[in-house]
């Protein structure tokens, strides 16, 4: 065993470790090799040992266990073992072999390698090459929970930004677009401090930031926009974690489109022109957020508004007699309900384009009874289903579903019509709006009944060849007789909202027992889509 350093060998190891801390804490943070980072600033320092610090276990430093430092214990230092260190064993040390050193290999000292060091490197050797990252974020002045942030880097690969609650770590994931230096933060709730962390990708190794703190801000005062209260209910299940994407409804609604977390917090808003606003949905790329004007009356100013996710730029879009829903498409646009036919039934629309896709009267071979008028459909809700390329609407005055292609219009089948329906089996019901095709098999539904008084019927068809048979029914004695909504959860339970009903989401399990009630804010709520994350396209 070697003997003992000399006092001016001790002396020279700290001048060596003095100048490479103050190396790092002026290059930022890197990673080369084939395995992970490193991260943090440079006096961002433990005593663990795993990442490199002062006194370090694993990973090397002063005082190692298995790495390398100035003490070692496998690993290496003064007096190596088999990493590395100013004397070297088979590892290496100023000069080094295998391990490392001042200019190490795969083991550990100075500059380290997988080992460690006072920021490590995730496995490389040599001269590990260094990268810098400087970030910085800014609030939307629109939406207070919303915030950009910009890096610059010197290192090339893909971005992503972690982030989440100071309390509670990184729990959210915003991805950056190929090429850009910047992403939005969504799904923060207001109020609140969080933090984040740019990493940057290269494949081969990573180059991650420091971890950055803000505050979000407050709600604008007498909007009447809030969180949701949450009761829980009798089941045993988990609440389904992600967001609901909603609006503040017709009636004595409100102008809002907003989302709110699976806790019912409020993450996003946005004060629209409308007077009464029936759906809310993002866009298929996840970059805006697009707000339905109701327009039951197929008036001429039937209104969209598209507004991008920061809230910083708008547009209102004018779709003639255009009413109650519109649907996301992959191509950029959205499907739409308008008036046709002398505004006695409905046509199924594309935009931008504005071509008619379908006339419904055509689907039918008798004419529909509504609450309004001599319409002889009514039309009023919509869904563009990636599964099949399909497209599918609710009739309520022919109590039907309808399928069409997205591409052709073909009519593919009708669900419910009495003698026009494709299905046999359970195929009756009484009003319905909302509905959910998670496959090519299965139907959500929501049936409302009467439009003044009664309750609302969820079922689950099944279809098999031509036959539709209901597997599940959720009857909790709530009705709403406008609008109300229906989605199978990814977990296996299922969203259905009371529209009308005083604006309540009641998440049920698949034993039709309830999860949780999440009662909304404005006493109304429009549709309801839940999403297991607020970027890229939609679940439905």
């Amino acid at each position: 065993m070697p003997g003992a350093p000399s006092a001016e060998k001790r002396h020279s190891m700290r001048l060596v470790r003095h100048e490479v801390r103050s190396i790092l804490s002026t290059t930022g943070v890197c990673a080369l090799g084939l395995l992970a980072a490193c991260s943090g600033a440079a006096d961002d320092e433990g005593a663990d040992g795993s990442g490199g610090s002062g006194q370090i276990g694993a990973g090397g430093g002063y005082n190692p266990g298995s790495g390398a430092g100035a003490n070692p214990g496998s690993g290496g230092g003064v007096n190596p073992g088999t990493g590395g260190g100013v004397n070297p064993g088979t590892g290496g040390g100023v000069n080094p072999g295998t391990g490392g050193g001042v200019n190490p290999g795969t083991g550990g000292g100075v500059n380290p390698g997988t080992g460690g060091g006072t920021n490590p490197v995730a496995g490389g050797g040599g001269n590990p090459t260094e990268c810098t990252i400087s970030v910085s974020h800014s609030v939307s002045p629109k939406i207070s929970s919303v915030f950009t942030v910009e890096f610059v880097t010197d290192f090339a690969g893909s971005a992503t930004i972690n982030f989440g609650k100071v309390s509670e770590g990184f729990t959210l994931v915003a991805p950056v677009g190929e090429g850009e230096t910047s992403a939005l933060l969504l799904g923060m709730t207001h109020t609140t401090d969080y933090q984040y962390q740019v990493v940057v990708d290269s494949g081969t190794g990573q180059c991650v930031s420091e971890t950055m703190t803000l505050t979000t801000g407050g709600l604008p005062g007498g909007s009447g926009i809030a969180n949701a209260t949450i009761q829980p209910g009798s089941s045993s299940s988990p609440v389904e974690p992600g967001f609901i994407v909603t609006s503040s409804g017709i009636g004595q609604g409100g102008p809002y489109a907003y989302i709110v977390n699976h806790q019912g917090e409020l993450v996003w808003w946005y004060e629209t022109p409308f007077g009464e606003v029936s759906a809310a949905r993002m866009s298929w790329d996840g970059k805006f957020m697009y707000a339905r004007e109701l327009n039951v009356g197929r008036a001429q100013n039937g209104r969209v508004l598209k507004v991008s996710m920061d809230g910083l730029t708008e547009e209102v879009i004018n779709l003639s007699t255009s009413h109650h829903d519109m649907a996301p498409t992959p191509d950029g646009g959205f499907l739409y309900i308008a008036g046709y036919g002398n505004n006695s039934c409905d046509g199924i629309f594309k935009y931008p384009s504005e071509e008619l896709l379908f006339d419904v009267d055509s689907a039918f071979s008798w004419f529909g009874v509504g609450a309004i008028g001599s319409e002889n459909c009514h039309v009023n809700a919509i869904h563009y289903n990636e599964f099949d390329n399909s497209v599918t609407f609710s009739d309520t005055n022919h109590n039907a579903f309808v399928s069409l292609d997205y591409e052709t219009g073909a009519l593919k089948w009708i669900y419910g019509g009495e003698a026009d329906s494709t299905y046999t089996g359970d195929v009756s019901w009484n009003r319905e709006h909302g509905h959910h095709m998670p496959d090519a098999d299965t139907m959500y539904l929501f049936s409302n009944g009467a439009i003044s008084f009664g309750e609302s019927n969820i079922y689950r068809a099944r279809f098999s060849g031509t036959t539709a048979t209901w597997d599940w029914h959720y009857n909790p004695g709530v009705h709403s007789g406008t609008l109300g909504d229906v989605q199978g959860l990814p977990g296996g339970n299922v969203l259905v909202a009371y529209s009308s009903g005083g604006g309540l989401l009641h998440e049920v399990d698949e034993n039709e027992q309830l999860v949780q009630i999440m009662d909304l804010p404005f006493g109304n709520a429009g549709y309801a889509n839940h999403r297991p994350t607020l970027y890229g396209k939609p679940p439905r």
